[in-house]
């Protein structure tokens, strides 16, 4: 099955640039079709769709408010959410703290939540340039601090498995228990009588 439309190449990853966004607000302006400019960028209708949608505004013009796509807004719009959409380690901002949790686990052998149970209790660092247990158990597991699993004494002999319930469990009537004491109730029943 052939697409005679097919518009687009293989970009994967490829986020839109200013000059980009300034191409569709003049094309736009001049009436051209959104799938021409998707065709010419070699983008998908989709994505020329979404950005427009991202980028308008209400203008007003001749005292009547229009929709207007501006590359200004696209563009601080974009900003905006790519702000977000990445976490920043804090690795780098802390180090005294983690050079201090380093020190306290390495060398007197106290376990990563103590360490930070005593440093919050003791006022030591900043709650701000401190990060909480587990995302230091994270750092541990990322390589990000000198401490290795095998330096954690529980995390080593701790079992992570979970315990598992037999589904399919065969059940091949009453159990002894229940039997034994059903017939002594039998028995007080007719003893009794």
């Amino acid at each position: 099955m052939d697409y005679i439309n097919h518009n687009t190449s293989l970009r994967t990853n490829k986020h839109l640039s200013y000059e980009e966004r300034f191409y569709i607000e003049k094309q736009l302006q001049a009436n051209i079709s959104k799938s021409a400019i998707a065709k010419v960028l070699g983008r998908s209708r989709t994505t020329i769709y979404t950005e427009i949608r991202r980028g308008t505004v209400v203008q007003i013009k001749q005292r009547k408010p229009i929709l207007m796509y501006l590359a200004d807004r696209g563009q601080s719009s974009y900003e905006t959410s790519r702000k977000g959409s990445f976490s920043t380690l804090k690795a780098g901002a802390i180090e005294a703290f983690l050079a201090w949790i380093e020190h306290m686990v390495l060398k007197d052998k106290w376990s990563i939540d103590a360490s930070v149970g005593y440093a919050i209790r003791h006022h030591l660092f900043a709650r701000d340039a401190m990060v909480s247990t587990k995302t230091l158990y994270n750092y541990v597991h990322q390589g990000i601090l000198q401490i290795a699993p095998i330096d954690l004494p529980l995390m080593v002999r701790r079992s992570t498995r979970k315990a598992r319930t037999r589904k399919h469990k065969k059940h091949l009537g009453k159990s002894i228990d229940l039997r034994m004491s059903l017939s002594y109730t039998v028995k007080n029943l007719v003893i009794g009588n």
